[in-house]
């Protein structure tokens, strides 16, 4: 079971990884270096786990803080916004709050 569950993760989070590549060039202007800087989280994610492991010997205590890191993050998604689609409106307006079309500074 755990075989292929390590293999569907595998799966599914190549596909997320293009897909938020593709995400991060399309919205912001200086391409290389979104690309560049959406390449380095694995890194920084790298260094962070191993922080968290020196601080936290125990596996059970190790879980349970990388878990605290996640549960921080989770009010942020909210306050995110779609830049690209013009699905999500702000403020009760009736037309999207950013579209390619009004702004064509973003499109190169």
């Amino acid at each position: 079971m755990l075989a292929i569950m390590r293999l569907l993760l595998g799966i599914f989070t190549a596909g997320a990884r293009n897909a938020g590549f593709v995400y991060v060039c399309e919205i912001i202007k200086e391409r290389s270096a979104a690309g560049m800087l959406h390449g380095v989280t694995y890194s920084i994610g790298g260094v962070a786990v191993t922080a968290i492991a020196h601080l936290f010997p125990h596996w059970r205590h190790f879980q349970l803080a990388c878990a605290l890191c996640y549960i921080l993050y989770i009010p942020t998604i909210g306050s995110w916004k779609n830049p690209l689609g013009g699905y999500l409106v702000r403020g009760g307006q009736k037309k999207p709050w950013l579209t390619l079309r009004n702004r064509p500074e973003l499109i190169k």
